[in-house]
């Protein structure tokens, strides 16, 4: 039996200690998730290098940063991974 995937992107995004963004969103093909975890990482990588917080994950399938002694009142954690369906 073929096994299938879905992906998913994972979006948590915090600022002032209020959750702005707790999503997870499923595509069928690749090339969406990886267009959509794009689109969502520039913004963030934007905002956090505007506001100098650091940059601890940036790669093709992760992306966290935070302010600096302050993760729990500002961070934004993005990723991207493959999901066996049956």
């Amino acid at each position: 039996m073929e096994i299938k995937y879905v992906w998913c992107v994972k979006t948590h995004i915090v600022s002032d200690y209020e959750t702005i963004t707790d999503e997870v969103r499923l595509f069928n093909s690749l090339e969406n998730a990886v267009r959509f975890f794009g689109e969502v990482v520039d913004e963030e990588r934007r905002l956090a290098t505007e506001n100098e917080w650091v940059i601890e994950y940036d790669d093709k399938y992760n992306f966290e940063a935070y302010e600096e002694g302050y993760y729990a009142k500002n961070h934004s954690c993005i990723s991207l991974f493959e999901i066996p369906i049956e």
